[in-house]
């Protein structure tokens, strides 16, 4: 038995299967828990395409288990698009504006932070914010869920439902920080610049011609 080749088989199709799982489900781009009923769930599409969102659903499990939401997320979500669920008692308007759905307590988005959260696809879950029927206020780098904005980072590209893993996946921002609500940046969609090309070739001008004009074109990448 050629062990060597076995090995090589072994590794390709287990970082095939990782790097299928990589850029191609739904998780948590933005968390926030701010001030009274400003409060806000962000969810990303990593995917190059669009996904069906009637799997989709959002759980809170609160008070470390007393209670639990859930939310059914509905229509389709575009790649590299996302999803907010806020409360309908928000003051601000930027998140309001924002919203996708705008939830009447109690629901998914009157949360805690203290409440775990998941979400989930079908019966799996796929993605998670704290820790389920543990009450805690989770400390997240220099803050916590409570009292913060999470903003999850460029590198990742999966959710995580581990949050001893989970934890160290975001930045974390002052409570009622909501510059970054309604789009997110990824590596799984890297920014590009467009190409920005002279019309001609070449351009004679007198020294003391003045005003010259001078045309570009711009291709979107």
């Amino acid at each position: 038995i050629n062990m060597k080749k076995i090995y090589s088989t072994v590794v390709l199709l287990l970082s095939s299967i990782f790097a299928s799982a990589q850029c191609s489900d739904l998780f948590f781009s933005e968390y926030s828990e701010g001030s009274s009923n400003n409060k806000y769930l962000e969810i990303y599409n990593p995917s190059g395409s669009s996904i069906d969102l009637s799997n989709y659903s959002i759980c809170v499990i609160g008070n470390g288990g007393l209670f639990t939401n859930t939310f059914q997320l509905y229509g389709s979500l575009g790649s590299d698009k996302v999803f907010v669920v806020s409360t309908d008692q928000s003051d601000a308007a930027a998140i309001l504006s924002k919203a996708d759905t705008a939830l009447s307590f109690p629901s998914v988005a009157h949360f805690n932070g203290d409440d775990a959260i998941c979400l989930l696809s079908g019966t799996d879950t796929i993605d998670v914010i704290g820790v389920r029927r543990v009450r805690e206020n989770w400390t997240v780098g220099t803050g916590s869920t409570k009292d913060h904005t999470l903003v999850r980072k460029a590198n990742v590209s999966a959710g995580e439902t581990d949050w001893t893993k989970a934890v160290e996946q975001w930045d974390v921002y002052p409570q009622n920080t909501w510059s970054y609500l309604g789009s997110t940046t990824s590596d799984c969609h890297p920014a590009t610049t467009p190409e920005v090309q002279f019309t001609k070739g070449r351009y004679f001008v007198d020294e003391d011609a003045g005003t010259a004009s001078v045309e570009v074109s711009i291709k979107e990448p």
